[in-house]
């Protein structure tokens, strides 16, 4: 089994941190793990400069091996706090960045999205953050569709900010 793991918070032992690696652990002892990490990788925002339109890539390469990971993989998971009714920015950016995959979509090019490729959705929120929740989840489920990913299940663990202890 072929994971690939977006983990978009800038703090490596925090509540987003935690529940990714308890989900991970929930896995196959025997999958193959490829976690990136969005602060790590710095993406560049999208400028639409319309490479990808032809090129069926984005003139940036810097995401180029987390998107060969995600094509080759069986489970797609992303990991995130919200910030702002949203996601960091760099999650956003790389969000954009899969323009590639829309324009193909567009096309007609990629076949549907193949429910054997899971996707899942890790949120925490300092907050309640329902509403955020709502948002991020259909952005995301966007994401997986054009990624031929089929969005799988989610865990949403909200009211971070009222505990000192990490999720455990």
């Amino acid at each position: 089994m072929n994971v690939t793991a977006v983990f978009a918070s800038p703090h490596r032992d925090g509540h987003t941190a935690a529940l990714l690696r308890d989900f991970l652990h929930s896995l196959p002892q025997d999958a193959h793990v490829d976690m990136f990490d969005c602060y790590a990788l710095a993406p560049k925002p999208c400028t639409d400069c319309g490479f990808c339109k032809t090129a069926g890539r984005c003139v940036s390469g810097e995401l180029d091996a987390l998107f060969q990971a995600c094509e080759r993989s069986d489970v797609l998971i992303v990991a995130s706090p919200v910030y702002n009714y949203s996601v960091p920015a760099p999650l956003k950016a790389i969000l954009d960045r899969a323009q590639p995959y829309y324009y193909k979509n567009f096309r007609g090019v990629d076949a549907p999205t193949d429910p054997r490729r899971k996707g899942y959705l890790l949120l925490t929120a300092g907050r309640s953050g329902k509403f955020a929740f709502e948002m991020i989840k259909k952005q995301i489920g966007i994401f997986f569709k054009v990624l031929g990913v089929t969005y799988t299940d989610e865990i949403f663990v909200p009211h971070t900010d009222e505990t000192k202890e990490t999720l455990t």
